[in-house]
């Protein structure tokens, strides 16, 4: 297969994990002119070891999720990836975007009520974010295999990350943009 095909491919595959894969139709919570949210501010504030209320939790969740989300979309609205170079940097560039979610999400200490789904939940984030890393560097390097174990991994894991953050109330904490 040409190296073009094989960029039109994996792009191909880019976006659908960027066109709601795992997703829902759950709206993004607003954030304020700064591109902050209110509520994110209140995330640093509880990461010094105080356990939150499941509302904090679910609020303050669901504005990183959400930034994170609309960052994705913002990032990937009308881009063309036409090389195989321009793909990865797309890939990786999702991939930041879920590292920084991921280690806001693991600063969040939930009530002991909610301790096991909110694991769950960070850990399904956790292989969203190593999953992309590795078709990052399947695109890259040409592992077409690769690409496609990642993108069935992707695929296959959406669901569950959209039931386990719907079953804590953080809808948008499910979507895989």
């Amino acid at each position: 297969m040409s190296p073009a095909r094989t960029a039109s491919l994996a792009l191909a595959a880019v976006a659908a994990i960027y066109s709601g894969c795992g997703g829902s139709s759950a709206k993004t919570p607003q954030t304020a002119p700064n591109g902050q949210g209110a509520v994110a501010t209140q995330a640093s504030s509880h990461s010094g070891g105080q356990t939150m209320s499941r509302g904090q939790l679910i609020a303050i969740a669901s504005t990183i999720c959400g930034r994170a989300n609309t960052e994705v979309s913002a990032y990937t609205r009308g881009k063309h990836a036409d090389t195989r170079a321009e793909v990865v940097g797309v890939v990786e560039h999702r991939s930041s975007i879920e590292q920084g979610e991921l280690a806001e999400l693991t600063r969040l200490l939930p009530p002991s009520s909610l301790a096991a789904s909110w694991q769950r939940l960070v850990a399904e984030r956790r292989q969203v974010a190593t999953l992309l890393h590795s078709l990052g560097e399947a695109v890259e390097y040409h592992n077409l295999p690769g690409q496609r174990t990642a993108l069935s991994s992707l695929s296959s894991l959406g669901p569950r990350l959209e039931a386990t953050a719907s079953s804590l109330g953080a809808a948008v904490c499910g979507q895989i943009q």
